[in-house]
């Protein structure tokens, strides 16, 4: 399965920046998806946001150590007294496998088992 995901990936975004690293985030990212969801498998049907989250990941890569505060371009220009206004990006910079988690959540409850409550010592 993972290797699937990498081509996907790779389909994607192209240039993946470090192949090792992002095989290793996504190995981290099954078993966190698979704890969060209290699941032993992945479903087929998840494969396609876990290769979305790792692109998000990669882009995170790519850009960490860049000025990313003003690429949404520019809001608005004034001349009179020269005011120049910059859209702000509202998302929140992806630096670790739980801020994907978080911000993927709401395609991941889907597919959520419910758990069970184990008794110690009982029959």
């Amino acid at each position: 399965m993972n290797e699937r995901i990498i081509e996907k990936l790779k389909i994607l975004v192209g240039t993946i920046e470090n192949e090792i690293t992002i095989s290793l985030v996504l190995d981290i990212l099954i078993q966190k998806i698979k704890n969060y969801c209290n699941r032993e498998d992945i479903p087929t049907e998840l494969e396609l946001v876990i290769v979305e989250m790792l692109a998000e990941y990669n882009k995170s890569l790519s850009s960490s150590g860049q000025d990313t505060q003003n690429t949404g371009g520019i809001k608005s220009i004034t001349r009179g007294n020269t005011k120049i206004e910059y859209n702000v990006s509202t998302n929140t910079k992806i630096t670790s496998v739980d801020d994907l988690i978080s911000k993927y959540k709401t395609h991941l409850i889907r597919f959520k088992k419910v758990g069970t409550i184990r008794m110690n010592g009982g029959n």
